[in-house]
């Protein structure tokens, strides 16, 4: 895959970071304290549970690798390792990029370019059994860069622009059940899509809607599992946000208590979701250039929907 079917992310004057056009991208759904505090980018092949050929979303010369042992997985197909690899910013000597989940195929001293291949992507004891393999990257500076702590702020390569629904939502919709469109059907997920007046385009980053101080926004993050979610705002943080409602839709989902840049950090409400009859886990939203597929975790794993039927996902709370 060449240069052109890749996009920046990031691109600032010493950081650059793209991905491919086709892929998933997202900065917070995950429980692991880099998610939760915006500093680190997962990429996506796709949303499946098959791993791929790991594409280098940066370039630079490859400085270190590392097989670490890890949990034993709970499910077929992981193993019981993870792999670290480093690789050194060519336009700034005091920042490096770390990148988990890839079993390295290069060698120490090699340099990489954007769009060639690093490794393949692995599973193991720290996914859960419905995460999807994908390259874990952060930007780290050269001080202790294996800590899984730490980690430096992702300047977003974006230009400011106003968020924009892709479609008008009519008032009334507002209230009503959101319609959900199962697309595939995998072990412990669904994958489904929204109707397309809950989906916005920030520049170019399209993701599910939500509304803050009475403005568009983008969700990321696993809701409510991972107990913290992620706001994609074009006005920069500051402390007067602090406390600002988070909305989906007709519901109010949680609250900001930190943030920088254009990342605003919530913590959720405590609800019960469902789709159609079956009760919900989680669901992990996902940003890309193009429409994401959404994921959905039921409680029970063994319950199933059929392709292509239409599911109501409603919120159940105390607190709504």
């Amino acid at each position: 895959m060449n240069n052109s079917q890749f996009f920046p992310i990031v691109k600032k004057k010493n950081i650059e970071i793209q991905i491919p056009r086709d892929a998933y991208f997202s900065f917070g759904t995950s429980p692991y304290y880099a998610h939760q505090h915006g500093v680190a980018l997962d990429i996506y092949h796709d949303l499946s549970l098959r791993n791929f050929a790991a594409l280098s979303p940066v370039e630079g010369k490859i400085i270190a690798t590392k097989s670490l042992k890890a949990p034993s997985p709970r499910f077929k197909g992981g193993i019981s390792r993870e792999y670290v690899t480093l690789i050194k910013n060519p336009k700034d000597p005091n920042l490096l990029y770390k990148i988990l989940h890839v079993k390295p195929e290069k060698e120490v001293g090699e340099t990489v370019s954007i769009g060639e291949e690093l490794g393949t992507t692995i599973k193991n004891g720290y996914f859960a059994p419905w995460s999807s393999p994908h390259i874990h990257l952060e930007i780290r500076t050269n001080e202790n860069p294996f800590r899984a702590r730490g980690g430096e702020q992702i300047p977003l390569h974006i230009l400011k622009k106003p968020i924009k629904l892709l479609k008008t939502q009519k008032e009334h919709q507002k209230t009503e059940d959101i319609q959900i469109k199962i697309q595939e059907l995998h072990p412990n997920y669904y994958l489904g899509t929204f109707p397309h007046y809950y989906y916005c385009k920030y520049d170019n980053i399209i993701g599910i809607a939500g509304d803050l101080m009475q403005n568009h926004c983008i969700l990321d993050g696993g809701i409510p599992i991972y107990k913290n979610g992620i706001v994609l705002h074009n006005k920069t943080f500051n402390m007067r946000h602090l406390g600002q409602y988070v909305h989906f839709g007709p519901y109010q989902i949680g609250s900001i208590y930190d943030g920088y840049d254009n990342f605003y950090f919530y913590r959720f409400r405590k609800y019960k979701m469902y789709l159609g009859n079956i009760k919900l886990r989680t669901i992990s939203l996902f940003l890309g250039f193009n429409i994401p597929l959404i994921k959905f975790i039921p409680s029970n794993p063994n319950e199933v929907l059929q392709i292509d039927s239409i599911q109501s996902l409603k919120f159940e709370s105390t607190n709504f």
